[in-house]
């Protein structure tokens, strides 16, 4: 897939210091970039923001996994001004899982094991991507910096850092994004998404309805635990019931683990390793099935702004014997606002006149959607006077 370049802007954010509590969210603002212009003095939009965490870390009895350095990003939220959020309450592992499936594996760090040793000076970093980079337009989705409202970083406990034998205490620690921009000389009000996470409601259900209110496009599975995730071996197959023809069943082996390695470039096998991954991919399990840790139910592929039914809820189905708790990582496509498109209006002194944005410039008057008047509000859209 081709992916356009531009020139990337980055500004840091103030520096906050973790906090030894267990419902502990630290608050960026937006005050890094300033009036929100840039040099040439077009409006900053952010197209990926990217979070770190350097910590005084004492690792014990065994190695701390570098699958679960997500979780010193203990939860994820993204508010915007008047369209609500864009990453919502999601914790450090699911957005692991979530940039696998969404980004796939060269755009998703990964961190080396830490050993068994105390004082330790460890570093995490999380990417936080609002450009979507297998959707059919991926710049639908970039977010006008004065449309963030904050951001919010949950802050690590040491309790749910140790995992499996491992035992770990933070001592100190820190935490600092850096947003990575873009200027734009036109007033766009971008499309809008939003990722979030859900649970099946107990280790045994099978069939959850997924609130959605917008469009689903994308839907991964996984279950929380060690080594960024449990085995989804016991996970036979997985499906949208309803609305229809969105996700038909199909197996998680070798149905959508062979499809997300094939749509997301995975390359599998070295000299020395004939079919195995060559990362830590939760979604290819290093080549056998008991290794599996998440799987692609829906991806974004070529997916435009308004594909996929608009619905409050989707019916996903699954078969397995897993014994534990399933959770749902979505990303759901959502309706523009008239706040939103009011407050651009007004601060930018226009009447109001706009187009709908498109990659080709092709259909851009409102009237030669008449047959898709319900995709309109899901579209990015420039204003004109």
């Amino acid at each position: 897939m081709s992916e356009k370049r531009s020139n990337t802007l980055k500004y840091k954010s103030e520096t906050k210091v973790w906090i030894n509590a267990s419902n502990s969210p630290l608050e960026f603002g937006t005050t890094a970039m300033g009036n929100k212009r840039g040099p040439n003095g077009g409006r900053l939009v952010v197209k990926q923001a990217t979070a770190h965490f350097i910590g005084d870390v004492t690792v014990a009895t065994a190695a701390l996994q570098g699958e679960d350095f997500y979780r010193f990003f203990r939860t994820l939220d993204v508010k915007t001004v008047l369209d609500g959020m864009r990453y919502n309450n999601v914790p450090g592992d699911a957005m692991r899982v979530f940039l696998y499936g969404s980004e796939g594996g060269d755009r998703t760090k990964e961190h080396a094991d830490s050993g068994v040793s105390a004082n330790q000076t460890l570093r995490a970093t999380l990417s936080i991507p609002f450009e979507r980079r297998y959707m059919h337009t991926p710049e639908d989705y970039a977010l006008a910096a004065e449309l963030i409202e904050r951001i919010k970083i949950g802050c690590a406990l040491a309790s749910e850092m140790s995992l499996g034998t491992s035992v770990v205490t933070i001592n100190s620690g820190s935490y600092y994004i850096v947003f990575e921009c873009v200027e734009e000389h036109d007033i766009i009000y971008h499309a809008i998404d939003e990722v979030r996470t859900q649970d099946f409601e107990s280790t045994t259900a099978t069939e959850p309805r997924l609130n959605v209110n917008g469009r689903l496009q994308e839907l991964f599975l996984f279950v929380r635990g060690a080594e960024g995730g449990a085995s989804l071996a016991n996970l036979t197959s997985a499906w949208i019931h309803q609305p229809q023809n969105m996700a038909p069943e199909l197996n998680v082996v070798p149905d959508l683990v062979d499809y997300y390695g094939r749509e997301r470039f995975e390359t599998q096998g070295g000299s020395a390793t004939t079919g195995v991954a060559l990362r830590s991919n939760p979604f290819l399990g290093s080549g056998t099935s008991s290794l599996i840790r998440a799987a692609a139910v829906l991806m974004s592929n070529g997916t435009r702004a308004f594909d996929q039914p608009e619905t409050d809820t989707v019916i996903v189905k699954t078969t397995h014997t897993l014994g534990a708790t399933l959770t749902m990582v979505a990303r759901i496509a959502k309706p523009r606002t008239k706040d939103t498109f009011d407050r651009l209006k007004n601060d930018y002194g226009l009447k109001g006149a706009w187009r709908i944005k498109t990659s080709a410039k092709s259909m851009q008057h409102p009237a030669a959607w008449a047959d898709r008047k319900d995709a309109i509000p899901y579209l990015p859209i420039k204003f004109v006077a």
